[in-house]
C-alpha cells in the first residue's frame, strides 16, 4: 500500500468511526427520551382542591367535590345563548336538573319554550 493509499484508508476508517459515534450517541438520546416517556402518565391524576385555600376552617367551605370531575355546575337556573342548527336563536334563562346519569346537569325545556324557538314538539 502507498503512503496515499494508507491515508485515504486511515481517513475513511477515521470517519466512519466517527459516524458511528455520532449514531451510537443519537441511539442514547432517543432511548433515553423513550425512556422518560414511557414514565409519563398518560392521564392526569385526580383533581383535588384543598378547601383551606378559601377559609381556615374547611368544614366552612360548601362542597368542592362536584367541581373535580371537570366543569361541572350545581344544579339551577342559568342564562344561556340558545344555538339551534349552528344558528343564533335566543338569550334565556334555562332550568337546568340533574340527569339520570352521572354525566352532570341536563336542560330542561318546556313545551312552550320549545315552540317559542319554531321546533315541533
Amino acid at each position: 500500500m502507498s503512503y496515499l493509499n494508507l491515508r485515504l484508508y486511515q481517513r475513511n476508517t477515521q470517519c466512519l468511526h466517527i459516524r458511528k459515534h455520532r449514531l451510537a450517541g443519537f441511539f442514547v438520546r432517543l432511548f433515553v427520551a423513550c425512556a422518560f416517556a414511557a414514565q409519563t402518565p398518560l392521564s392526569s391524576a385526580e383533581l383535588y382542591f384543598n378547601p383551606r385555600f378559601l377559609a381556615d376552617d374547611p368544614q366552612a367551605v360548601a362542597d368542592l367535590s362536584r367541581f373535580e370531575n371537570g366543569q361541572e355546575l350545581p344544579p339551577g337556573t342559568y342564562r344561556v345563548d340558545i344555538y339551534l342548527n349552528n344558528g343564533y336563536m335566543a338569550t334565556r334563562d334555562v332550568t337546568f336538573n340533574t340527569g339520570d346519569s352521572e354525566q352532570g346537569i341536563v336542560p330542561c325545556l318546556t313545551r312552550t319554550q320549545l315552540a317559542s324557538m319554531g321546533l315541533n314538539t
